[in-house]
């Protein structure tokens, strides 16, 4: 395959699997999560009503009933439907080929691959989007007069390629996908709404579907947007819903070279977008007739109400509580949070970006994120799931978004000038301030001190890494 010529593709896509995995793996030994103990994850994540219509489900195929047994005289609902609207994940069959007891164990054991398998779905994405989508400008005359222009040289990290079979390895690896490609399989959203197998694999499977976007925008067939949103669907119709939402903003945000190329792509993406719900057709209908769907979508929206947009903020905070366990109920909390919002701001500076691309990018975060304070707009893109309070299931798609644009900001830090990383950071600093003395969603003031403490060492390393006679080498 085209995505795994490149050997150091390869390596990042290793680490970008393994490390998750790692993670994720000590996570449900210390946890003691089953096989290492009797903690399952869909009951930590508060989907305890998930763990009976797994069982149920396993209890259909193995009596021989299967499928298609209209069981709802007993449970309320028949299993084609209960298959379809909750546990379509085609990865959930290999339960079956095991005993009831070790349930617990394989529903874990799918977490942790699902986990990992964000992470090199994200890396593959990162790696391989199409270079001038960016829109980027030609700075490097600019760069080559700067570096003449230096007097002293000092070499941050090895010079020489390392000798051992390690070292060699790691040689060359781009940390920087892999960091963003980590940071997303191990965002807050996986240890929320992502705990949840069922889910799992379309959130996971986002950075796949947003390439195939990003292919179509280049000229290229759009199998990959087909392929990746038709096994979104398969996944989970619920956040495939989400998704597509998204991906139609997405699409409406790049560039196009003339009204002309507009019509053509736009032709394209609705055709394609109708070939992948046809494909998932089968779990569209089925879940449409049962009586799930009902139950948990609403065309009718709620009561117009809004939260203080910088309560949204507060999520971002450098803190040991998730928001799914707190007063003010929300998934958009991730640990990259500070870093996120710094580099966020630092994207507008970025040299090399075209400004129109820059402000539609920021804008599209920016509307998705501040938007989840309105009840109608939760509702929207919450796929018109019913839900309580002020909960936001889409809140992969932010960490998803804001990881894209802090990588465009990494990859490109050494085009900055410090006094650019200066005012990123008083603009962060000001927002971070500003949400500790207008918001009212705090108990304490120590998330604020200590997310000034974590955007302090980002600028310092962002500083050192746009300053020029630090990185030469």
């Amino acid at each position: 395959m085209k995505f795994i010529k490149n050997k150091n593709h390869v390596k990042v896509y290793i680490l970008a699997f393994t490390i998750p995995f790692i993670v994720a793996l000590i996570g449900l030994i210390v946890g003691h999560f089953a096989p290492f103990g009797h903690k399952l994850t869909l009951i930590a994540n508060g989907s305890d009503d998930y763990v009976s219509y797994y069982y149920n489900f396993y209890d259909s195929v193995k009596s021989g009933k299967g499928l298609f047994f209209n069981n709802s005289t007993g449970l309320g609902f028949d299993m084609t439907g209960l298959f379809t609207s909750k546990i379509s994940d085609p990865l959930n069959l290999l339960i079956l080929l095991f005993s009831k007891q070790a349930i617990p164990t394989v529903l874990n054991l799918l977490y942790l691959i699902k986990v990992s398998f964000a992470g090199l779905a994200m890396s593959i994405f990162l790696l391989n989007r199409p270079c001038k989508l960016d829109n980027d400008v030609n700075t490097s005359g600019k760069e080559e007069k700067s570096k003449a222009e230096k007097k002293k040289d000092i070499v941050l990290g090895f010079k020489d390629e390392p000798k051992s079979l390690l070292g060699r390895f790691l040689w060359g690896t781009n940390w920087f996908a892999v960091g963003v490609s980590v940071a997303y399989a191990l965002s807050i959203t996986m240890l929320t709404i992502g705990m949840n197998i069922s889910f799992t694999s379309a959130i996971a499977i986002l950075p796949l579907v947003i390439l195939g976007i990003d292919r179509i925008m280049i000229g290229k067939k759009p199998t990959m947007f087909i392929a990746c949103f038709t096994l979104s669907i398969f996944f989970n119709l619920h956040i495939s819903m989400m998704t597509g939402l998204f991906v139609l903003l997405y699409f409406l945000t790049r560039d196009f070279e003339s009204s002309m190329d507009f019509i053509v792509k736009l032709r394209t993406f609705v055709l394609s977008g109708f070939i992948s719900v046809l494909g998932g057709g089968i779990i569209i209908l089925n879940t449409i007739g049962s009586g799930f769907f009902t139950e948990d979508i609403s065309l009718t929206f709620p009561i117009f109400d809004y939260i203080n947009p910088l309560n949204l903020v507060n999520q971002l905070m450098t803190k040991n509580t998730l928001t799914v366990y707190s007063l003010y109920y929300n998934y958009l909390d991730i640990f990259f949070g500070i870093g996120f919002l710094f580099f966020i701001v630092l994207f507008l500076f970025l040299p090399n970006k075209k400004t129109n691309s820059k402000i539609k990018n920021v804008l599209l975060f920016l509307f998705i994120f501040l938007g989840s304070s309105t009840s109608t707009f939760r509702h929207l893109f919450n796929g018109l799931y019913i839900s309580a309070g002020t909960s936001v299931h889409y809140g992969y798609i932010i960490v998803f978004l804001g990881l894209l644009i802090s990588y465009e900001v990494m990859s490109s830090v050494s085009l900055l000038k410090p006094k650019q990383v200066c005012i990123a950071g008083f603009i962060t600093c000001a927002i971070i301030i500003s949400a500790m003395l207008f918001s009212t969603s705090y108990d304490n003031f120590s998330s604020y001190i200590i997310s000034l403490e974590f955007l302090f060492g980002y600028f310092l390393l962002t500083l050192v890494y746009s300053s020029k006679s630090f990185t030469k080498s």
